[in-house]
C-alpha cells in the first residue's frame, strides 16, 4: 500500500496540524518550519488579482500539485500550465534563451511525462502567445485553469474496500470534497460512485477502519479498511461545519406567526447592489408604492434590518464600489482587466434584471389574490337611483 500510495502521488510528505491546538501542543519549537497550505476547498473561488498575497499561496500549491500528478490533466492541459509557469517565472518568452536545447523544459511537466522533446517545442509555442501577461495575472490564470480539472479540491486516500460477494480486499481511492464523497479507481481516478455531503448521518472510526452512513439515502454502510479514518473524520467533519454555517447565514428573517410576508428590495444604486429584508404584513394585501425611493440598510431593530432614507449612506456599497473603481482604472491599461470589467458589468446588469422580475412577480401573485377576495360595498339604499 505504501509504494502504491507513493505511485499515485496522494501521500501528502507534510502532516496537518490539529487546529483545535497551539503549536506548542502539537510538539512545534522554535526552530520547526510551518508550511502554508489549503486544507478545505470551500470558498477558494473568492479569491482574485486584488489579494495577490493569499493568489500567491493557491498558485503555489496548485502549481505543486500539477508537477507531482496529483490531477490526471490531458496533455494539452499539461502544455499550458507548464507554458503558464514558465511566464511567471521567466516572463515573457526569449527567443535566444527560452528555446530546446537551452532550456530544462522537463521541470515545468507533470511527474512520469512522456515524449519530453515534443512538448518542448510546443511549450516556447505556448509560452511566446503570452508576451506581455503580468506576473499576477499568469498565477490567476494557473488557478483558473486547475479549478476546471475533475479532482481539484479532492483530497484522496487509499483505502481498501471488501469486493461484493467475495472475501477479499482490493485497493480503492476514497475522495472528500466540498460537496461528496466519491469511490475512485486508484488507477485512473475516474469516478466509480458518489454520495453527496449532505446526505452524511453518521461516520465512525477506528485504528484500522473507517466506516460511513447515508441514513436514507443508501441501505447499506460503507465501510473501508485504512488507518488514516481519524483524517478522514476530521475533513469530513471541517466541510460539514462550513456547510452548517453558510446555511446559517443564509437563512432569512421567518415570517410572522400567520403565515403572511413581504419581501422588500429597495435599490441602492445602479449596477451596485440591493439590500432585501422581510416586512411584516398583517393586512395581506398589496399595496402601491414608488419603486425609484434610494434607501439603504441601517443597522437592525429586534432582529430587523431597518430602511433609512434621511440620508445617503455608502457603506454597504464601500467594496463594491472600490472594486469597480479599480477595473476602470486599470481596464484602461490592461485588456484582460477590461474583459473583467465587462463580465463585472453583464453580472451586475443580469442581477438587476433577475430582481426586477422576481418583484413583478411578487406584485402580479399579490394582485391575483386580492381578486379572489370580494369586496364589501356599504349599504346603498333602495330607491330607483341607487340600483341604477
Amino acid at each position: 500500500m505504501a509504494r502504491l500510495e507513493e505511485k499515485l502521488n496522494i501521500k501528502d510528505e507534510w502532516e496537518w496540524l490539529n487546529h483545535d491546538k497551539t503549536l506548542r501542543e502539537q510538539g512545534a519549537g522554535e526552530n520547526d518550519s510551518v508550511r502554508l497550505r489549503k486544507k478545505f476547498f470551500f470558498s477558494d473561488q473568492n479569491v482574485d488579482r486584488n489579494d495577490p498575497v493569499q493568489l500567491n499561496l493557491m498558485y503555489v500549491q496548485a502549481r505543486d500539485d500539477i508537477l507531482k500528478a496529483a490531477h490526471p490533466c490531458t496533455a494539452d492541459e499539461a502544455l499550458q500550465f507548464a507554458a503558464l509557469q514558465c511566464q511567471v517565472q521567466l516572463g515573457d518568452h526569449n527567443p535566444d534563451t527560452h528555446k530546446a536545447g537551452i532550456m530544462d523544459f522537463k521541470q515545468y511537466l507533470p511527474k512520469g511525462s512522456t515524449d519530453i522533446k515534443k512538448s518542448e517545442t510546443r511549450i516556447a509555442s505556448e509560452h511566446r502567445k503570452l508576451k506581455g501577461m503580468t506576473e499576477l495575472n499568469a498565477k490567476y490564470r494557473y488557478i483558473q485553469l486547475c479549478r476546471s480539472l475533475k479532482t481539484y479540491g479532492m483530497s484522496f486516500f487509499l483505502v481498501k474496500e471488501k469486493v461484493k460477494g467475495k472475501n477479499k480486499l482490493v485497493p480503492r481511492l476514497l475522495g472528500v470534497s466540498r460537496d461528496s464523497i466519491m469511490r475512485v479507481d486508484e488507477h485512473t481516478k475516474e469516478v466509480i460512485k458518489t454520495w453527496p455531503l449532505s446526505t452524511v448521518r453518521r461516520w465512525a472510526a477506528s485504528p484500522t477502519s473507517f466506516t460511513l452512513d447515508f441514513g436514507d439515502y443508501s441501505q447499506e454502510y460503507y465501510s473501508v479498511q485504512t488507518t488514516e479514518g481519524e483524517q478522514i473524520s476530521r475533513l469530513i467533519a471541517g466541510y460539514i461545519d462550513f456547510i452548517l454555517k453558510k446555511k446559517k447565514e443564509s437563512e432569512y428573517r421567518p415570517m410572522n406567526d400567520e403565515g403572511s410576508g413581504v419581501t422588500f428590495t429597495d435599490n441602492i444604486a445602479p449596477g451596485q447592489g440591493s439590500a432585501v429584508q422581510y416586512l411584516n404584513s398583517n393586512i395581506g394585501r398589496a399595496t402601491e408604492t414608488n419603486v425609484g425611493r434610494v434607501g439603504v440598510v441601517k443597522g437592525t431593530r429586534n432582529g430587523v434590518a431597518q430602511i433609512s432614507r434621511d440620508g445617503y449612506q455608502r457603506s454597504l456599497t464601500t467594496h463594491r464600489n472600490t472594486n469597480r473603481l479599480m477595473l476602470k482604472d486599470s481596464a484602461e491599461n490592461d485588456p484582460e482587466m477590461a474583459l473583467i470589467k465587462a463580465e463585472d458589468d453583464f453580472f451586475m446588469a443580469r442581477a438587476n434584471l433577475e430582481g426586477n422580475l422576481t418583484s413583478g412577480h411578487a406584485v402580479i401573485n399579490a394582485c391575483s389574490s386580492d381578486l379572489q377576495n370580494a369586496t364589501s360595498l356599504p349599504p346603498l339604499g333602495s330607491d330607483v337611483a341607487s340600483y341604477q
